[in-house]
C-alpha cells in the first residue's frame, strides 16, 4: 500500500511540475524570429523538390546505365540544390508554426535530394571522377544543416539524416581520397561545423511551436503528460544531433591525422600537433565537451568519442544504430 501512494504520489509530482512548466511557458512572451533571407536558399530547396523524380529512393541500388539517366533527368532538381546551397537558408519559421499542415510533405521531399545528390556522387564514383564524388558528399552534409536552419526538432532530425548519407559516403572513401581532396573535404567539414546550427536554436522555434499549440487549450493533466513525453523524444533528437556533429569532426581530424602520417611517417603525438597545418583547430566531443580521445600507438592511432552513453570504453565502436547502445564512436561508426 505504501508503494502505490508513492507511486501516485510520484506521478502526481510529476504532473504538478509538468503544469507549472506549461502555464510558464504560456505566460512568456512570444518570440521574435529575424525575416527571412531574400531569395532564399530553402525556397530553391523547396523547388528543387517538386522538380525530383520519384525513383530517387532506390538510386543506391541501380546500376551504371540507370544512374546516368536518374542523374540527367534530375539535372534541374541539382541545380536548384546547389543554388540554395550558394544562398542564405531558413525555413519559415513563424508560417509553420502557424500553419504546420504541409511540413511533412516538404520534409519527405528534403530527404530525396540527399539521395539524388548520393546517387550523384556514386555515379562520379563509378566513373573514377572521385574528386566530382566528394563535392556531391560535401554538398549532400551542407543540405542537411541547412534545411534544418529556422526549423523545430523534426527539421534537424530529416537535416540529421541527410547529412548522415553524405558523411557515410565520405567517411567510406577517406582512405582512398588524395592529399588535396582530403584538404578539401577537412575544410568544408570544419567550416561547416563552425557555422552549423546549434540545438539551442532548434529549441527556440520548438518552443515556441509548442507554446503555440497550447494557447487556448488549457487541460492541466493532459499538458503535463505530453510536457513529460516530449522529454524524451527532446532528448532523443538532442542525441541524433550531436551525434551527426561528432560524426563530422571525426572524419576531418581523421583525415588530418592521414596526411600528418603520410608526411611524417608517424602520427602526431597529440591533436594540437595538427593545428594549424591540418586543421584550423582541434574539435570537441560534443557527449563530453573535451577534446575527442586519441591515443597514437606506433604507426596507427586511436580516435574516437565516447558517445551517447558518456563512457570510455577503450576504442570499441558501438554496435548499430539503436540510441541507448554502449560503445564508442569511430569515424567510419555506421
Amino acid at each position: 500500500m505504501k508503494n502505490s501512494r508513492r507511486i501516485f504520489a510520484g506521478l502526481g509530482l510529476v504532473l504538478a511540475v509538468g503544469c507549472f512548466a506549461v502555464v510558464i511557458s504560456l505566460n512568456r512572451k512570444p518570440a521574435t524570429f529575424p525575416p527571412l533571407p531574400s531569395p532564399n536558399g530553402y525556397d530553391d530547396f523547396t523547388n528543387a523538390s517538386a522538380n525530383a523524380t520519384a525513383d530517387v529512393g532506390n538510386i543506391s541500388a541501380m546500376d551504371l546505365q540507370a544512374l546516368h539517366l536518374c542523374i540527367r533527368s534530375n539535372a534541374t532538381a541539382l541545380e536548384l540544390v546547389r543554388m540554395g546551397l550558394s544562398r542564405k537558408c531558413s525555413a519559415p519559421t513563424e508560417a509553420t508554426i502557424l500553419n504546420f499542415t504541409n511540413v511533412h510533405v516538404a520534409l519527405s521531399g528534403q530527404k530525396r535530394l540527399a539521395q539524388l545528390l548520393n546517387g550523384e556522387g556514386r555515379l562520379a564514383e563509378l566513373e573514377g571522377r572521385t574528386n566530382d564524388a566528394v563535392r556531391s558528399y560535401l554538398d549532400c552534409v551542407r543540405l542537411g544543416n541547412e534545411v534544418s536552419r529556422g526549423g523545430f526538432a523534426i527539421n534537424r532530425l530529416v537535416g540529421v539524416a541527410c547529412e548522415a548519407i553524405g558523411g557515410s559516403a565520405l567517411s567510406r572513401l577517406a582512405p582512398t581520397l588524395s592529399r588535396d581532396a582530403s584538404m578539401v573535404v577537412i575544410t568544408d567539414l570544419m567550416t561547416l561545423d563552425t557555422n552549423a546550427v546549434t540545438w539551442n536554436e532548434v529549441m527556440t522555434n520548438e518552443k515556441e511551436f509548442i507554446r503555440n499549440e497550447r494557447r487556448g487549450n488549457f487541460n492541466p493533466i493532459r499538458l503535463g503528460i505530453e510536457w513529460w513525453q516530449s522529454r524524451a523524444v527532446l532528448k532523443h533528437a538532442k542525441t541524433r544531433h550531436d551525434m551527426s556533429a561528432v560524426k563530422r569532426r571525426l572524419i576531418a581530424v581523421e583525415l588530418a591525422l592521414r596526411l600528418h602520417q603520410a608526411e611524417n611517417g608517424q602520427p602526431p603525438a597529440r591533436l594540437s600537433d595538427l593545428v594549424p597545418r591540418y586543421l584550423s583547430r582541434v574539435p570537441t566531443d560534443p557527449f563530453t565537451g573535451k577534446e575527442l580521445i586519441y591515443r597514437p600507438q606506433g604507426t596507427n592511432w586511436l580516435l574516437y568519442s565516447v558517445g551517447e552513453d558518456g563512457k570510455d570504453d577503450g576504442g570499441t565502436a558501438v554496435t548499430g544504430r539503436k540510441l541507448g547502445a554502449t560503445g564508442d564512436v569511430l569515424f567510419n561508426t555506421p
